[in-house]
C-alpha cells in the first residue's frame, strides 16, 4: 500500500514520492529503534528482578540457618520454610511420606500427580 502511494505521489511530483520514501524510512529505524530499547529495558527488568529474588531467598536461608544455630528452630521447620511456595519440594515430601518411591519422575512432575503404579 505504501509503494502504491508512493508510486501515485512519483507520477504527480517526484519531489512528493522522495519526502514518502524518507519518512517510511525514518519511520521504519524508529519502530525498530522503539523495539529494540523495549527489549533492553525487559532483558533488564528481568535479570534484576531474578537477581533481587536469589538475594532475597539467600538471605532467608542465611536467617533461618542462624535460628537452627542458635536453637530456637529445628533443621526440619527451617527445611519445610525454605521449600514454602516450591509445589516440586512440596510434592516430592508428600510421595516420600507416603512410602512411595520418590524416584520417579511422575510423582513430582506435576501438582496434584499422583505415581504410576
Amino acid at each position: 500500500m505504501i509503494t502504491w502511494f508512493a508510486h501515485l505521489l512519483a507520477q504527480a511530483s517526484p519531489d512528493a514520492a522522495q519526502d514518502v520514501s524518507d519518512r517510511v524510512f525514518v519511520l521504519v529505524l524508529v519502530a525498530i529503534g522503539a523495539g529494540t530499547l523495549i527489549s533492553l529495558v525487559g532483558i533488564v527488568w528481568g535479570v534484576s528482578a531474578a537477581r533481587a529474588k536469589a538475594r532475597d531467598r539467600e538471605e532467608s536461608r542465611r536467617e533461618l540457618a542462624a535460628y537452627v544455630a542458635e536453637g530456637t528452630m529445628s533443621i526440619e521447620d527451617a527445611e519445610r520454610l525454605m521449600h514454602a511456595g516450591d509445589w516440586r519440594a512440596i510434592a516430592h515430601a508428600a510421595v516420600s511420606r507416603m512410602g512411595g518411591r520418590s524416584g520417579k519422575a511422575s510423582a513430582c512432575s506435576a501438582p496434584g500427580a499422583r505415581p504410576v503404579s
